[in-house]
């Protein structure tokens, strides 16, 4: 059973925050045994109890983002394979390597004092929590016209089988040309054929390349045609 007893979902932003933090956690601690926090003497005077220090701080956030995961996905993942998804054994090393280089000059000012780990925890979340992040909401037509209101969307005609296959296939077909959607809905017409709708950011888009993929893609049309072209599709299932 999992610990977690927040009513919502943690949304990106918040799960990038928290594996970030845990990543700061470990390598705030392996800076506290290497240079510039200790001399470079003092080091080489204990490298080896020194790498078991650093071998237990990667361990501790392994694990600390292995229950992260098993947490919130009622599933399990090791120690190993968190990290793994990171490549978090290079970024230690390379900053280990770094700070015991006799040639290294130290921290300057505006330097910071470990490698940044956002862009590490955004990757995380991105490889780790694509399916759980993706939010499939069932909407009734009218609902969804009123929620979507002049934003624009495309929606994916007779998507059978498991949704999130669907989400995550458009997903990464649209990658280049899309921002992460977090947000889709599904509708059912009175035929129970089951049609999912994703809504598009409102931020600049290159309309005419997703235009010709839209087309190319076949079973894909604008929001703004499908809630006229399909509307008594929906009539009887309101």
């Amino acid at each position: 059973m999992s610990m977690y007893r927040g009513g919502k979902r943690f949304d990106r932003e918040q799960l990038i925050f928290v594996v970030e933090a845990m990543l700061c956690g470990a390598l705030d601690r392996i800076e506290s045994a290497i240079p510039d926090t200790i001399s470079l003497d003092e080091y080489n005077q204990h490298e080896d109890s020194i790498k078991s220090w650093v071998m237990a701080a990667k361990e501790t956030a392994g694990m600390s983002l292995a229950v992260l995961w098993a947490q919130l996905n009622d599933d399990g993942v090791g120690i190993g394979d968190a990290l793994h998804v990171l490549d978090f054994d290079k970024v230690v090393a390379d900053f280990v390597a770094e700070r015991t280089d006799p040639k290294w000059a130290g921290l300057k000012k505006g330097d910071k004092v470990h490698p940044d780990c956002r862009p590490l925890a955004e990757k995380f979340v991105n490889v780790m929590f694509e399916e759980y992040l993706v939010r499939v909401t069932d909407i009734k037509f009218d609902e969804l016209g009123q929620l979507l209101g002049q934003t624009e969307a495309l929606v994916f005609t007779g998507c059978g089988g498991k949704v999130s296959e669907w989400t995550e296939g458009v997903k990464d077909a649209l990658k280049d040309m899309v921002p992460v959607v977090d947000q889709w809905y599904k509708l059912t017409t009175t035929g129970g054929r089951v049609d999912l709708v994703m809504p598009l950011p409102d931020e600049k888009l290159d309309i005419g390349k997703l235009a010709i993929w839209r087309v190319q893609f076949g079973d894909c049309s604008w929001w703004s045609d499908y809630r006229t072209n399909y509307r008594d599709q929906h009539k009887r299932a309101q």
